[in-house]
């Protein structure tokens, strides 16, 4: 068996990644302008909602994920209660336009992790994550201001060496081999993709494990084909075709989503039908449906939830008629159900969020995930039962079906 040996080399026409800023901004950024590039920030994850008016009340015509790029088309622009705006378009042709809070758009010398970095990882198989298609530069020191060896594409796997280090404005390196080539990336943009769980059982695919980033749509099984759209997580596909390995060996299923028929990471799909009933589904399926609807104290309809306003909502249209309002009473409605044996459409139930005692609940829609409304995205979104937050929390789970 041959021994691989690492050395270094010097290759022209590295392509330079912006300057790396993790800090939270004091304020709004208020000096971009028509016509300028800028993108999503700060938003932990979670992506940002555009809108039809410069107002936190106007409609919501989309969203878009964390580090996203667009153009900024007006702005900005004072709203009534103080917040400035910006009307923006995405960096997909311009499909998704509106109006989004300047508090959430930076301009590019900001680059943010993606959601799915994992920071404790010292060593790995991990991949090249969303460098935009510049590739990740290897540099010969951990800073910025080294000089490059190489750019590893989107998508390339490279073996870590050594754990983590910062360097003095706070950005973390990872010491890495691609290629035989050995130097330091820029550690946010390196991540693992997970194994597949999806399955052909009924064709049925569940966006997941993306942490609120959504999984790209693209019109080819590669990570440099055109992107059509970015699907959030927890939407439903149809598997179509796959899987289809590319050249760096990530699989790829085609599947129509959102009535678009595309390609996207098997890693990233999931079948988890944990002995989903017909029901069961129906109930995600009803609940996904919202996604964005804005939270309101005590609410029951579309115009606005609250926690037991939406599970009260959906089961009741969808499963049974004769759900009750109360959190304390769905509590102990239907079947409980351990942790351990969670289906789609169970509900679940935690205490000690914004009072003492039973306070929340949402609906379980697989892989981990629970979609409720919830202070924390201020309107129906998706959460991790495995978060520190939501795990020492947990209560217990239903089953209505």
């Amino acid at each position: 068996m041959g021994v691989r040996t690492r050395h270094w080399v010097t290759i022209a026409g590295a392509v330079a990644l912006a300057s790396l800023v993790l800090t939270l901004p004091a304020a709004a950024d208020l000096g971009l302008f028509s016509g300028d590039r800028a993108r999503v920030a700060y938003t932990s994850g979670d992506g940002v909602n555009v809108r039809e008016a410069p107002d936190t009340g106007a409609a919501i015509i989309a969203g878009l994920p964390e580090s996203a790029a667009v153009t900024i088309e007006d702005g900005p622009v004072e709203a009534a209660d103080g917040s400035f705006w910006y009307a923006v378009s995405s960096d997909d042709g311009g499909v998704v336009s509106g109006w989004v809070s300047a508090e959430y758009i930076s301009d590019l010398s900001v680059v943010v992790p993606p959601p799915f970095f994992d920071s404790s990882a010292a060593s790995g198989v991990p991949v090249v994550l969303d460098s935009g298609g510049d590739g990740l530069n290897l540099r010969v020191a951990p800073s910025m201001t080294a000089y490059v060896w190489t750019a590893i594409p989107d998508g390339a796997s490279v073996e870590i060496l050594a754990p983590m280090q910062f360097d003095e404005e706070g950005v973390a390196w990872s010491l890495v081999e691609y290629d035989s080539v050995v130097g330091y990336s820029a550690a946010g943009f390196l991540g693992s993709f997970p194994e597949s769980s999806a399955s052909t059982n009924d064709g049925r695919l569940y966006v997941s494990g993306t942490g609120g980033g959504g999984l790209s749509l693209r019109d080819g099984p590669d990570a440099f084909a055109a992107r059509l759209a970015i699907l959030a997580e927890g939407t439903i596909g149809w598997l179509l075709d796959g899987p289809v390995t590319d050249a760096f060996g990530n699989g790829w299923y085609q599947i129509e989503a959102d009535g678009l028929v595309g390609w996207s990471h098997s890693g990233y799909l999931s079948s988890d039908g944990n002995n989903a009933t017909p029901t069961g589904s129906a109930i995600v399926d009803a609940a996904l449906g919202y996604l964005g609807t804005p939270y309101v104290w005590a609410g029951t309809t579309p115009d606005g939830f609250d926690c037991s306003g939406f599970t009260w909502f959906i089961l009741s249209n969808v499963a049974d008629s004769a759900f009750p309002r109360p959190n304390e009473d769905q509590v102990v409605y239907g079947t409980e159900v351990a942790a351990s044996d969670l289906a789609l459409g169970d509900l679940v139930f935690f205490q000690n969020t914004y009072q003492w005692g039973l306070s929340h609940v949402g609906i379980y829609i697989g892989d981990g995930q629970f979609v409720s409304a919830s202070g924390e995205h201020d309107s129906v979104g998706i959460s991790s039962l495995s978060d520190p937050y939501w795990s020492t929390r947990y209560v217990t789970a239903r089953r209505i079906q």
